[in-house]
């Protein structure tokens, strides 16, 4: 989150503005109800070119703003149909109601049924369909070509909590990748939608954070793919004698090394960005890999997509072990902890053929497996730690079982013939 609100957020002000991620964000109304930022210049533009958001200003213009087409599209709400009304028009709205019945009004348009047989969560408002309605409803305000502002005081202008543990983080990351696959696979894909008032590298924006679920496929098989290779005696990466193995020894620092400057740049510590990378790698293996399973359910009709409300921190953990991982019966621990035996019985094969006096084989075909596969167990510690640990801060005895068969699976079909 920092690197996104010290770097990224920051570029996309260059662009048409920061994503709207739900929290610490003003929005003008006119931008929730669907009235593009020049309107003047769509009075004479054919309806059928507008996007649903802008069509929506079109249709309400045709109209001359009558109570009725306001009333269709934001609700049966005469005192919300004026307001809008003044908005759309430009001019000054006059309250002519009591407070009491002000209250009154309010509470009848914040109902859950008011929304029934309206625009609301389609063409206006917060968007509906996905579990990042935030984001959605950012991509809407900029289809209409709005242009957002990233503004970051030195004095923290909202103050809020995260989730407090491993287990909770995760969860929260599940459902805002499941919204953010939704919005890909949906008509609001970035790459659809030639007529939208949106720039080009807007849309790659959108697109880059959209398909983060697919970061969790290639990610797996790199995971596994260096071990299994370690298991059938195989080798796919240069050894440390061939002149290759030094363009791949400078990709491997170099990017490490970026990731780590970036940090120390916004004043992070190692630590801080050590954490950061064995958090992404244990994200793209859970959370990411289960929100490209659940979008698919979605896509079959099989399931529908929930959104999970997730618990924040409270400040009651137990101080000697606030950092550490908590674990539970979860779904989204069996990958991760597969992932960790495969790597695990991968450094056992290589070390034994180290010991037994094959070196040359070692040094020449499996060197580069061994230390990819050695740097996989180090990221995923917190599981280490797991697995001799008991209680809330153990992996449950299901879950090590389910990995445990599901990793022997995988090693029986590579293990290497002696």
């Amino acid at each position: 989150m920092k690197i996104f609100l010290s770097t990224l957020a920051r570029g996309m002000d260059g662009l048409q503005g920061a994503i709207y991620c739900g929290t610490g964000c003003f929005h003008r109304r006119k931008t929730l109800y669907g009235v593009p930022p020049a309107a003047d210049q769509y009075n004479n533009k054919d309806g059928r070119n507008f996007h649903n958001h802008a069509k929506v200003f079109h249709d309400l213009k045709t109209s001359s703003w009558s109570l009725e087409a306001l009333s269709n599209t934001f609700g049966p709400s005469s005192a919300l149909a004026a307001s809008v009304q003044t908005v759309m028009r430009d001019t000054q709205y006059i309250v002519h109601s009591s407070p009491s019945s002000a209250i009154d009004e309010a509470l009848n348009v914040a109902s859950c049924c008011y929304e029934t047989n309206t625009a609301w969560g389609k063409e206006v408002g917060w968007m509906y369909g996905s579990t990042v309605e935030d984001v959605m409803t950012g991509f809407k305000i900029h289809c209409l070509g709005w242009h957002s502002v990233f503004c970051i005081p030195e004095q923290p202008a909202f103050l809020g909590t995260a989730p407090g543990n491993g287990l909770d983080s995760l969860v929260q990351m599940r459902r805002w990748v499941t919204g953010l696959l939704e919005i890909f696979l949906s008509k609001l894909c970035p790459f659809l939608g030639i007529d939208r008032d949106i720039m080009v590298r807007q849309r790659m924006v959108y697109a880059y954070f959209t398909l983060w679920g697919f970061l969790s496929v290639a990610t797996f098989f790199y995971a596994i793919l260096p071990a299994l290779c370690l298991l059938s005696g195989k080798s796919f990466l240069p050894g440390i004698s061939n002149p290759a193995f030094a363009i791949a020894a400078a990709l491997f620092v170099s990017i490490y090394g970026f990731k780590l400057f970036e940090f120390l740049r916004i004043g992070g510590s190692i630590r801080e960005w050590w954490n950061n990378q064995r958090m992404w790698l244990i994200q793209c293996l859970s959370p990411f890999l289960l929100a490209m399973f659940d979008v698919l359910m979605k896509l079959l009709r099989v399931s529908e997509t929930v959104f999970v409300v997730t618990p924040k921190g409270t400040g009651d953990e137990d101080d000697d072990c606030e950092s550490d991982f908590t674990f539970d019966s979860s779904s989204l621990f069996i990958i991760p902890t597969t992932v960790l035996f495969i790597n695990l019985a991968a450094i056992v094969s290589g070390s034994v053929i180290f010991v037994a006096g094959r070196y040359h084989i070692f040094r020449d075909k499996l060197f580069a497996e061994y230390f990819c596969s050695l740097w996989v167990v180090i990221n995923l510690w917190p599981f280490v730690k797991g697995l001799v640990r008991k209680g809330k801060r153990g992996i449950p005895w299901n879950v090590v079982m389910k990995s445990a068969a599901l990793a022997l699976i995988l090693c029986s079909s590579t293990w290497r013939q002696n």
